[in-house]
């Protein structure tokens, strides 16, 4: 072979493996998951659905949801001393 051709061949397998290396360790850098604020949450008692004027009420009609301390008042009904932090 004549040495040009040993050349380009040497470069070609040079640059193929440098190639490899840098796909390869891009699997490595992988960003960071952002953390997620939590919010201290208390149990609030809300409707199901739509309740219209003058419908009776029922246990059936109503529900335990996780609401935020932060905006719970003195109207809401909640459960004390159940919270998430």
């Amino acid at each position: 072979m004549k040495a040009a051709r040993i050349l380009v061949l040497a470069v070609t397998i040079a640059a193929s493996g440098a190639a490899a290396i840098l796909i390869g360790s891009d699997e490595e850098k992988k960003p960071e998951a952002s953390p997620v604020a939590q919010i201290e949450t208390t149990g609030a008692l809300i409707a199901k659905s739509d309740i219209g004027m003058g419908t009776a009420i029922s246990s059936q009609d109503l529900r335990w949801q996780a609401w935020p301390s932060a905006t719970t008042g003195e109207r809401y009904t909640v459960l004390f001393g159940v919270s998430n932090k």
